[in-house]
């Protein structure tokens, strides 16, 4: 990589910070306009930006943010006032911004800026009462001072605006190619540990099982700090979500507030990269499907202004992301008398909340009466599940005719290290991902219950449905009829939790715990959906590991 492109990145991870910060406090802005705040913070991520480009010798990001914080310093004097039509063009100029350094950074041509320019300059000079005309696009934008560029061959340090906030020397950015790679020789170094410690216990040296021992507690340690130094805070990811739940109410002309909570969690990089098209879906679909029109909200004695929670909250060795809106519900009869047409529920058959969400959740079924630019397609819930479960998470949902509809995403710390309960099953060995395991206790297997078509196990004071497993490997052959461990009369059980639910499943055998690195894992053509990945243990032999929201 070259001095240049070096610069390059950092410039552009700068400047996405500095953009996804401006986009927020423009949302922020909108809803408080005498907000001094917000203002002030827009015009130092615009100023900064500015700075960096006219720094790296890139043309049209300069141009474009010296006009942004032109019209922003009209604001900010008070000689002219916050509306939602300078609202609309400061975050439309947002967007081209973002293209641009985008572009620019990838060696592209940057789009043209001359429009927004023009319309920039003339809401300038317009009335304070008018709003930003439109003009008919011209191939040159109006003559405005920009600030000169400083013809070089190599850029100069980057600079930055004055802060309100303090520079902190005690963090430095990283590539996080550095940690991926980091990661993945911290997990090989996992599996190396655990075949030195097997070989010095076979070989009984209590010198080398010391040493091992030792060096044992240092991996671990090193792993903590790795996975500590790959967390960064949900709001990376959130602070977006203000500006599209804003655009998404004014094209479907609803009133929306999007109350976000839990900002502050971390989680791993990887992982919150991966959450952001889900949550992205289920904005929309709230939305366009759940939160209804003003007019509809007072004529069913809600207030006109539509409400959507969105929380971050860690739960054990797990994460929950919880999404609710106040909107109307799912319509259960539209979603069962399209199941029925398409074969997907029987007559007489009971719509569970977890039935009613496998259904909506299938490619391209929707109940929508007609496709829109957010939603309607029928692939938004299916981008949901298949996302998240591909992460080891779980998919919960509920809904409630006139009170709305809730989503919980459960999922891991991290992806690349886990705890996993390792099981004998049939003579094959698998791993239960710990973030879902609740216990793993014994009973009788006169215990066992039969009812509306399954089995049933008491589980402290519930009563929860049992899967065993197998008959689950061995295609359902045999049902209810798999023997008991060692022909005690006693069933093996691990309780499971996920996104709300309980199931208990059957093993032969508890083998202990283990740090686990999953591997990227393609199921044969016809096998059993129910593995995310695949493990090696440290005699060396594979094992699979379980996708517990598949086993239900």
């Amino acid at each position: 990589m070259t001095q240049q492109q070096k610069y390059a990145e950092l410039f552009a991870a700068e400047a996405r910070e500095h953009l996804a910060e401006m986009g927020r406090a423009l949302v922020a802005l909108e809803e408080e306009p005498g907000d001094q705040g917000s203002l002030d913070a827009i015009f130092r991520a615009v100023h900064t930006i500015k700075g960096m480009a006219a720094a790296m010798g890139y043309d049209v990001p300069t141009r474009l943010s010296h006009n942004i914080e032109s019209v922003l310093d009209e604001l900010r004097s008070g000689r002219r006032q916050v509306n939602s039509d300078v609202i609309d063009l400061l975050l439309e100029s947002s967007d081209l911004l973002e293209a641009a350094v985008e572009a620019t950074v990838a060696g592209k041509e940057p789009p043209e800026p001359s429009v927004i320019i023009e319309r920039l300059v003339l809401w300038r000079l317009s009335d304070a009462a008018a709003g930003p005309p439109t003009p008919t696009p011209r191939a040159e934008a109006p003559a405005w001072p920009a600030p000169p560029l400083e013809p070089s061959t190599a850029p100069r340090p980057l600079q930055t605006a004055p802060s309100s906030r303090r520079s902190d020397t005690s963090r430095l950015r990283v590539d996080i190619r550095r940690l991926d790679a980091l990661m993945n020789l911290m997990g090989e170094l996992m599996i190396l540990r655990g075949e030195l410690t097997a070989l010095a216990d076979d070989l009984g040296a209590e010198p080398l099982q010391d040493a091992v021992e030792r060096a044992g507690r240092f991996v671990s340690e090193m792993q903590a700090h790795v996975v500590e130094a790959r967390m960064v805070p949900v709001w990376q990811i959130f602070d977006r979500f203000p500006r599209l739940v804003r655009d998404a109410a004014r094209s479907t002309g609803k009133e929306v507030e999007l109350e976000i909570s839990g900002k502050e969690l971390e989680l791993d990089r990887s992982l919150l990269d991966a959450i952001g098209d889900p949550l992205v879906h289920l904005l929309r679909n709230a939305v366009d499907h759940g939160i209804e029109t003003p007019e509809e909200r007072e004529r069913a004695g809600k207030p006109r202004v539509g409400r959507i929670e969105l929380t971050a909250r860690r739960e054990r060795s797990r994460v929950a992301i919880l999404l609710h809106d106040d909107g109307r519900g799912i319509d259960r009869g539209k979603v069962i008398e399209r199941a029925r047409r398409e074969g997907l529920l029987a007559e007489g058959e009971e719509l569970t909340d977890h039935k009613l969400f496998r259904i909506m959740a299938r490619p391209g079924f929707t109940t929508a009466a007609e496709i829109t630019t957010l939603s309607g397609r029928g692939v938004g819930l299916d981008v949901v599940e298949t996302t998240i479960r591909s992460l080891g998470g779980s998919v919960a949902f509920s809904s409630k005719p006139g009170d709305g509809t809730s989503f919980r995403l459960d999922l891991p710390l991290t992806l690349a290290i886990l705890r996993a309960l390792i099981v004998d099953v049939g003579g094959q060995i698998y791993a239960v991902p710990a973030t879902f395991t609740r216990e793993s206790f014994e009973v009788e297997e006169t215990a066992v219950e039969r009812a509306l078509g399954r089995e049933w196990v008491d589980w402290h004071g519930e009563r929860a449905p049992l899967t065993r497993l197998q008959e689950l490997f061995a295609g359902g052959e045999g049902a209810g009829n798999s023997p008991a461990r060692n022909g005690s009369g006693y069933l093996s059980l691990v309780g499971l939790e996920f996104g709300g639910s309980r199931l208990v499943v059957s093993v032969d055998q508890f083998l202990g715990e283990e740090e686990i690195v999953i591997k990227p894992f393609d199921p044969p053509r016809g096998a059993v959906p129910v593995f995310s990945g695949a493990i090696v243990r440290p005699d060396g032999r594979p094992a699979l590991v379980l996708d517990v929201g598949n086993l239900s």
